[in-house]
């Protein structure tokens, strides 16, 4: 779950409390965290944090937290009827290839995670769809 109020108008229901840097700090949220929620806050910058555990203390809620970059971006999307008119690519461009190309990193990008989780190659390549070669690489890549 992403929780992100960048308009600030809400009521709060719920408030948590968390180490910073320079003390404490608050969020309000109008939804109940839980661990693995990742909240997006304006202070931080291009960093949001996912929380790793909930405790109470003395009637305050507290979270632990990992924080991580966070690009935040609002693309426009455009048909791509449109996209390939304006660049004057034919319909069977580089457009196709790239979709392919991003897929079969993607897939990569799972595998990665699937390996780092313990998950066997064959699994993998059961969900992945991609070679048992290809996965050693990955396997490689990620012991370097």
């Amino acid at each position: 779950m992403i929780i992100s109020h960048p308009d600030r108008k809400f009521k709060p229901k719920y408030v948590y409390y968390f180490h910073v840097e320079n003390g404490l700090a608050a969020y309000d949220s109008e939804e109940k965290l839980e661990v693995g929620s990742v909240i997006i806050v304006d202070g931080i910058g291009t960093y949001s944090i996912k929380i790793t555990r909930i405790w109470t203390s003395e009637e305050k809620e507290f979270i632990e937290y990992e924080s991580f970059k966070t690009i935040v971006c609002r693309p426009k999307f455009l048909p791509l009827e449109e996209i390939q008119r304006t660049i004057k690519y034919p319909k069977t461009s580089y457009f196709e290839k790239g979709k392919e190309e991003g897929l079969r990193e993607v897939k990569k990008e799972v595998a990665r995670n699937l390996i780092n989780e313990g998950i066997d190659l064959e699994r993998i390549a059961k969900i992945t769809q991609l070679s048992i070669d290809e996965l050693e690489k990955v396997q490689q890549q990620l012991k370097h």
